[in-house]
């Protein structure tokens, strides 16, 4: 038995990770019932040290609309 996750989730990702590839992201809304998926280009793995004012800016919209 599956658990849908009922509260709102953002998802931040890196469009070069090369240890979890986008692809991984697919059918997660499945499992969400409230996702929102931001991808950044150009940033691999480590999104919060290679694009740290990109992913407060996505954070911090994310968190207003709450």
């Amino acid at each position: 038995m599956w658990v849908i996750l009922t509260i709102p989730t953002l998802m931040i990702w890196g469009e070069e990770d090369r240890a979890l590839c986008k692809e991984l992201t697919y059918g997660t809304e499945e499992y969400v019932q409230d996702l929102r998926i931001r991808y950044i280009p150009n940033c691999s793995h480590w999104v919060q040290q290679e694009q740290p004012q990109l992913v407060n800016q996505m954070m911090r919209e994310f968190l207003d609309e709450e």
